[in-house]
């Protein structure tokens, strides 16, 4: 009985005392070419306070506007280092996960105080003339970043006129974290390619 209510306070402890120290509103525009799927176009706006945190390191010149080389630096000393994490993006083909290795069209700027990441992640899909899946969630499972994936507007489309779509949205509960307290919203979406 011992352990076990110090097993409890530990875990009350951790419970309580962990929490987010970074907030992100992501938003995803899926890109959908003549070929098929082209990628997903991700969006972050980052919280007020660790904003001002990011312009005071990186905007050397104080003007309130990210030049080229500024960009390079947040990109590989702020950016790059969630690599290993497909930086968010929780993409499923099919059922197989695809581990995020590259992006493309790295930016960052400030918008109404708020700095925002803009970046490309490629993922070539051919559409054939039968339904395929592919499904996407933004989520940090350290939880130290919160990403809110719920939020109005998280994500639209760039169609094609030869592809037709549709998107669902669930709770998937096999990825919850935190103890299971988190359980990340997913996004399914089911194209094909209409014949000409």
């Amino acid at each position: 009985m011992k352990y076990f209510l110090i097993n409890f306070c530990l875990f009350f402890a951790i419970a309580c005392c962990a929490h987010p120290h970074i907030y992100i509103e992501p938003s995803i525009e899926i890109i959908f070419d003549d070929l098929g799927l082209n990628g997903f176009k991700n969006t972050w706006v980052f919280d007020g306070m660790y904003s001002e945190l990011i312009i005071e390191e990186y905007d050397k010149n104080k003007n309130r506007f990210f030049e080229n080389k500024e960009i390079d630096c947040i990109k590989e000393k702020s950016f790059s280092n969630v690599k290993n994490q497909s930086y968010f993006n929780r993409i499923k083909i099919g059922k197989t996960k695809k581990i995020v290795k590259e992006v493309l069209d790295f930016n960052a700027n400030i918008e109404n105080g708020n700095v925002v990441y803009s970046f490309m992640v490629p993922c070539r899909i051919v559409a054939k003339n039968y339904p395929q899946f592919v499904s996407i969630s933004v989520y940090d499972d350290s939880y130290y970043i919160s990403l809110d994936f719920d939020c109005d507007g998280c994500l639209s489309v760039k169609s094609n006129k030869n592809i037709k779509y549709t998107v669902s949205k669930y709770e998937n509960e096999k990825d919850s974290f935190y103890f299971y307290q988190i359980i990340p919203y997913e996004y399914t979406i089911k194209y094909f390619k209409v014949n000409e």
